[in-house]
């Protein structure tokens, strides 16, 4: 999983990764556990990180917007494995 980490740190070094992030942070009910990596790209960093997370074998999870109010997302205690 760390080659993921350092792949990405280098293709867009300006993008804050996160490690074990807990999703309980991103959720409105504040429920989640921990995904490996939690990454925010903006428009034009998006097909990077995709690009970058196939190229080292990672399953993708996209959440979309977590921080409306009219999202109701959940996701297990156990979290979300790369």
């Amino acid at each position: 999983m760390s080659h993921f980490y350092d792949e990405i740190t280098t293709a867009l070094p300006e993008l804050q990764v996160l490690k074990d992030e807990p999703m309980s942070r991103h959720t409105t009910f504040r429920i989640g556990g921990p995904a490996d990596y939690f990454v925010c790209p903006d428009r034009e960093q998006i097909a990077e990180v995709l690009a970058v997370a196939k190229n080292c074998g990672m399953a993708i999870t996209v959440i979309g917007n977590v921080f409306t109010p009219q999202s109701r997302s959940f996701f297990k205690s156990s979290g979300i494995p790369s």
